[in-house]
């Protein structure tokens, strides 16, 4: 009896160990190539150049790991998020949407973003140019490179969405090179080491880690976790002194935005790019006899603090004018509507980070319909 015992103890170990590394070898060689990981670095359905630049690859489909998700999405011939439920998209668009990580729909499949949410309600077909950490630079590249490529009728409609870092891409991270942007600063790339590593090819293990993690130490790392969707100097500059965080801190670690701060043009000169890159969409969209609507909505940051030092609404409004834009469809007020309760953070964004979640895209796809007619 004993020894059967032993012998059905070695067989359940021998299988478990075998069930363990079959796992292991599908994660490696299955999971894992076909998964983009924001965290590593490894980043699919890009074309990377030396200078910093990047765009979304062509005719690709990708699986993203975002905090305990995996999201798909992929892109058309021009390299533009689309649906990725269809083969391809309407072109020429009736619409585009200009944008960083917000626009593209970070951590979202396409129904939840609110580009898929406006053109399934709207009927209309569009082109989503949003790419995560672009800015007006890059907006006026992508809408270009929309016009020369054919993908959009005249007239159409373009709706920029200035995000909150665009003041610091453009003050410190994005420059005029000769054929698109470059970047000024770029981070160092990381030294691979052992642990670096196995969390980079072995994404689904590491995901299903990280699940567990959170269910079980629910607030680990919450403190650190507040300070940046609350507190980062990112989005700081409507609410915090500009002395302070323009320099930013060569000594920091962690953060590579702190670091960097908003050095060499400052927020001034990160805003007064803003306006002229707008200014020119402008007058483009005006060439072929279009609209632009300028669209705007708050991080966390915004809602916590009072933005005492900087007006960004007024700021917005008051360039709309300037460059003879259509109108601004601002989000503030209804997203400040949600800040009475005391969990308006998880109703309107994903955990632990500054993107919206589906509800809060939701609430950006009903201003824009409500605005633009």
């Amino acid at each position: 009896m004993i020894r059967n015992l032993r012998k059905n103890l070695v067989i359940f170990g021998v299988s478990v160990a075998l069930g363990g590394l079959a796992c292991l070898l599908l994660d490696l060689f299955v999971i894992s190539p076909l998964t983009e990981d924001e965290d590593s670095g490894r980043k699919y359905g890009y074309v990377r150049y030396e200078d910093g630049w990047y765009t979304l690859a062509p005719n690709v489909r990708v699986a993203t790991v975002w905090g305990k998700t995996v999201y798909p999405w992929r892109t058309d011939a021009n390299g533009f998020r689309i649906d990725h439920h269809q083969a391809s998209a309407s072109r020429p668009a009736d619409l585009i949407f200009l944008g960083d990580s917000s626009t593209f729909g970070e951590g979202l499949p396409w129904e939840d973003t609110f580009v898929g949410i406006y053109e399934r309600a709207s009927s209309r077909s569009v082109i989503n140019a949003g790419v995560d950490s672009y800015s007006a630079s890059a907006y006026l590249w992508q809408y270009k490179r929309a016009i020369s490529a054919g993908a959009l009728r005249a007239p159409h409609v373009v709706i920029a969405a200035i995000d909150i870092s665009d003041v610091q891409n453009e003050a410190a991270i994005w420059e005029d090179g000769q054929d698109h942007p470059r970047r000024r600063n770029p981070p160092p790339i990381p030294r691979e080491t052992l642990k670096s590593f196995l969390g980079s090819h072995l994404l689904g293990t590491r995901s299903i880690y990280r699940m567990i993690r959170t269910r079980l130490f629910s607030d680990e790392g919450n403190q650190q976790t507040t300070q940046w969707y609350f507190d980062g100097v990112r989005s700081a500059f409507t609410w915090r002194d500009w002395n302070k965080i323009e320099p930013g801190n060569e000594n920091e670690q962690i953060s590579y935005y702190t670091r960097i701060g908003y050095k060499p043009l400052g927020v001034r000169g990160g805003l007064a790019k803003i306006r002229e890159r707008l200014a020119t969409i402008s007058s483009i969209a005006h060439e072929n006899k279009s609209d632009l609507w300028i669209l705007i909505y708050p991080w966390p940051a915004q809602l916590q603090h009072q933005s005492t030092i900087f007006d960004w609404e007024k700021f917005n409004v008051d360039m709309c004018h300037d460059i003879q834009c259509r109108g601004v469809i601002n989000t503030f007020p209804r997203f400040r509507s949600f800040t009475g309760s005391n969990d308006w953070y998880e109703k309107l964004f994903i955990h632990g980070d500054v993107h919206f979640n589906q509800f809060g895209n939701q609430v950006i796809a009903d201003e824009i319909l409500a605005t633009v007619k």
